[in-house]
């Protein structure tokens, strides 16, 4: 949710710029339908969707109107991926470690909607580590 939230700040922060920042730009560019397109049948095939007839199942499900025939060309092509990402230095291991009753407290906030979301019910879940 952070990052929608970013990316909505950038856009919205300076509306005269021609384009929004390299927070809003997709690497590799998609810039057609057919990109977007190529795209998601390489992601559904790395997802392990066994073949051209359930990818292109799926995808009429969803409403994108696409022959196997299509799928099968697409497949066979080399897929433009995100480039890998940079290493993350290790963190230092810091276990936080309860000693004592009333120490460490962990809290879970969740809303729970009601009857066509007319209302809802929030819970609140106070953990005591230590117990």
């Amino acid at each position: 949710m952070g990052t929608i939230l970013r990316w909505e700040q950038e856009a919205l922060g300076a509306p005269q710029r021609q384009t929004v920042g390299s927070l809003l730009k997709p690497v590799p560019p998609v810039r057609r339908y057919h990109d977007t397109v190529r795209h998601l049948v390489h992601t559904l095939s790395l997802a392990g969707f066994p073949g051209d007839r359930s990818v292109a199942a799926h995808l009429a499900r969803e409403g994108w109107k696409l022959a196997r025939r299509t799928i099968q060309r697409i497949r066979k092509e080399k897929p433009t991926l995100l480039p890998p990402a940079p290493p993350v230095p290790p963190a230092a291991a810091r276990a936080v470690r309860a000693r004592y009753p009333h120490h460490v407290w962990m809290l879970d906030l969740t809303e729970i909607p009601g009857f066509l979301r007319l209302f809802s019910f929030k819970l609140a879940v106070v953990l005591d580590v230590f117990s």
